[in-house]
């Protein structure tokens, strides 16, 4: 029971792991997409090179942004991570980042986003360092049982003393 009590923990951290690296990557991957647009938005001409600009040079970033987000959604628990998950959709390229006030609400999500990964990783930590509940449900039902076994021998045991040194 303790070995698949400890393998359940690792399994939990290396998710905890798992997740802070794809959620890091994200928001990254995010960023230096909409910098790209925004520096490239800045350029003389930007209008006329710009499909050909996202498409050679920050296409395969759009596509890591695509499998980070999908791993980090498939990582989380509909039930458990709501808020997370909305996050994790509203930091996901749904604005036009050319504008400047567009550029600033996006950094105010990613901030949203990151805390909450946090919130998120704080209880995740919490439940490995505490171990699963039925972990310790069965420790608790075995040092009762131990005790209640310490008690009934020493209360056999003064009890028959008592028969043994009267013959």
């Amino acid at each position: 029971m303790l070995s698949k009590d400890q393998k359940t923990s690792e399994f939990r951290q290396a998710w905890i792991d798992a997740l802070r690296v794809d959620i890091a990557d994200f928001v990254s991957k995010n960023l230096a997409f909409v910098d790209a647009i925004k520096i490239e938005g800045t350029r003389p001409n930007a209008g006329e090179g710009l499909g050909e600009y996202i498409h050679s040079e920050c296409f395969k970033e759009m596509l890591d942004v695509e499998a980070t987000r999908a791993r980090i959604l498939l990582r989380l628990n509909p039930m458990e991570h709501v808020k997370l998950i909305q996050l994790v959709n509203n930091v996901y390229g749904k604005s036009d980042v050319t504008k400047q006030d567009e550029h600033q609400s996006l950094s105010k999500r990613v901030e949203a986003l990151i805390h909450e990964s946090q919130e998120v990783l704080k209880y995740e930590w919490g439940r490995v360092k505490t171990g699963e509940p039925i972990f310790r449900i069965t420790k608790w039902v075995a040092l009762a049982t131990a005790l209640a076994a310490i008690v009934a021998a020493v209360w056999y045991f003064t009890d028959h003393w008592e028969i043994a040194y009267a013959l």
